[in-house]
């Protein structure tokens, strides 16, 4: 009975280091995959692309597997490091928070403005699941901004290369950056999923306003909404477009 049970052990045991050695080998495809990215295709190619790396995860959950799918998604909603390069010229203190926030929205696809801005506020929120499921806390403030960012451009109306009604796949960064004070007081008719805003900023709040960070301006608002917000996220998001409305 003995010889039985060690045997059933090592059994378990081998199961287990295989599955363990596959999840590595998953996890290692997924990040070459990325890692060869041409980030200078068509956005559409490139959203096929990051998908692609993404799916060679399968099932696998770990914190290294939801960091690749918090990358990738960033990716599949044009976040490449020329767009990152552009956000981080607004994270100088000279800047808005209001701008940086735009700048790190995401696109959609569809066959019209609509569709696209209702596929950019899905990946979002996917987006953001993942990161936040990382739990690395630098990762979880891009993400929340983020999300901020694409549910606000993807609600109201933008002006970009001569169209008045453009999807923010038209738009340039330094367009954003202009308009980015109008998309924030047109945001606090509470249209812009104040909801969304609230959550990840609560999101930001627990993972990154920690410490000497917690000193940032943006950090300084977030937990100014989150106070006055009570514990309600729609009062929360409301309270930061306040915020951000009146730097």
């Amino acid at each position: 009975m003995k010889l039985k049970i060690a045997i059933l052990l090592l059994a378990l045991l081998a199961f287990a280091t295989g599955c363990e050695d596959e999840a590595k080998s998953k996890i290692y495809d997924a990040q070459a995959c990325l890692d060869n990215l041409d980030e200078t295709v068509p956005y559409t190619d490139l959203r096929t692309a990051a998908d692609a790396c993404q799916n060679k995860l399968g099932t696998v959950t770990t914190q290294e597997a939801n960091t690749i799918r918090c990358s990738a998604r960033l990716l599949m909603g044009g976040m490449t490091a020329n767009r990152f390069a552009k956000a981080a010229d607004q994270m100088d203190g000279a800047s808005n928070e209001a701008a940086l926030i735009s700048v790190l929205s995401l696109k959609g696809i569809g066959s019209s403005t609509a569709d696209k801005q209702t596929d950019a506020k899905d990946l979002a929120k996917s987006m953001f699941n993942a990161c936040t499921n990382s739990g690395v806390p630098g990762l979880v403030y891009i993400a929340g901004l983020s999300l901020t960012g694409t549910v606000m451009t993807n609600t109201v109306t933008l002006n970009c290369n001569g169209n008045p009604n453009a999807s923010l796949d038209e738009c340039s960064e330094d367009e954003l950056i202009t308009q980015a004070d109008q998309i924030v007081s047109d945001c606090q008719s509470g249209s812009c999923e104040p909801e969304s805003i609230g959550q990840a900023a609560v999101a930001i709040s627990d993972a990154y306003c920690t410490g000497d960070k917690a000193e940032e301006d943006i950090c300084v608002d977030i937990e100014a909404a989150i106070t006055a917000g009570g514990g309600n996220s729609s009062t929360i998001g409301e309270q930061l477009l306040n915020l951000l409305a009146n730097p």
